[in-house]
């Protein structure tokens, strides 16, 4: 899925190269939007009996404040969270009918640059800024993860952080990103990695038996004894992983055992989180958010945090 048809042909193209007999469809959506997503999983889901792999990297480029889309969210926060989750959400059975071969889950984000959460303020409709809202998904991403590893055991859920990488991603971006993204591919050049090389990475943890599902099934490309990764939890083989680009753990663990504290709540239950998206499909903002999952909230300083239950 993209929205870039001539994206989407080069790679179309490198694929047939690796394996002309492989049937591949490009299906172009702008992600920014949840129908649109939802759109998506049901064109899959009528195709798709299974599905072994969902692997998404998808995210806006732009140093611009809160860009609301119809449905009322920021385009940052959608791309990197709220369609992701979206995605997981939707296409969980077929995942599920997928094991015990693999089956796996991949959001590319940044795992390690976890903050504390505005519990009252997720969407970051008031005091919206780039650093929030990239803390707002990238710890969301780590909760909702642990949470579904546990509702569905035979699932793995891998967030992994891709490092520095010369993409040329900001290639298409306004003077001010282009301008940035240099300076800091500069500043960061002794730790950067080729585009081919991380692609490599990012296939060992889409395909490496060291991130099993909880239910403890090993599948994908085999490892050795006492290779299995600990999850976000800290438990070896928990289904839910937060990795570096080198594949090993990488998380904020600091901010991870705060957020962790009791005081529990039902998030269903919570009057800030029961209200239809506008513009949206029918499900209220907890399914957009962590569908059917309970949480804790953690309270710092008279704020409340969100925080999974029962991920001590």
């Amino acid at each position: 899925m993209s929205i870039s048809q001539d994206a989407a042909g080069r790679i179309i193209s490198e694929l047939k190269t690796i394996q002309p007999d492989a049937e591949t469809t490009f299906i172009r959506k702008d992600l920014t939007l949840l129908k649109n997503v939802d759109e998506v999983c049901d064109e899959i889901k009528a195709r798709e009996a299974n599905l072994n792999l969902l692997f998404m990297s998808q995210g806006t480029m732009s140093l611009k404040g809160r860009d609301e889309t119809s449905e009322g969210l920021d385009k940052k926060l959608t791309t990197n969270y709220y369609s992701r989750m979206r995605f997981t959400q939707q296409l969980l059975p077929l995942l599920e009918s997928a094991s015990p071969q693999l089956s796996r889950v991949v959001s590319v984000l940044a795992p390690g640059e976890e903050a504390l959460l505005d519990f009252d303020n997720l969407d970051l409709k008031r005091d919206f800024s780039l650093r929030k809202a990239a803390a707002h998904a990238i710890t969301m991403t780590d909760f909702t993860f642990e949470e579904m590893a546990k509702k569905s055991p035979s699932v793995s859920f891998v967030h992994a952080y891709p490092g520095a990488v010369k993409t040329g991603f900001a290639k298409e971006a306004g003077f001010a990103v282009r301008a940035a993204s240099q300076v800091a591919l500069a500043l960061l050049s002794p730790w950067t990695v080729g585009i081919e090389e991380s692609g490599e990475r990012h296939l060992f943890a889409a395909t490496s038996a060291a991130y099993p599902p909880r239910a403890g099934q090993r599948c994908g490309v085999e490892v050795r004894e006492g290779e299995v990764k600990k999850g976000s939890a800290g438990q070896v083989g928990s289904g839910a992983y937060l990795i570096g680009s080198d594949g090993d753990v990488r998380a904020n663990e600091k901010v991870l055992k705060e957020l962790r504290k009791e005081t529990a709540i039902n998030l269903k239950t919570n009057p800030r989180i029961d209200y239809q998206l506008s513009g949206a499909s029918a499900s209220t903002w907890s399914t957009h958010l962590v569908p059917d999952l309970e949480f804790k909230v953690r309270y710092v300083e008279g704020q409340k945090y969100l925080i999974a239950k029962d991920s001590m």
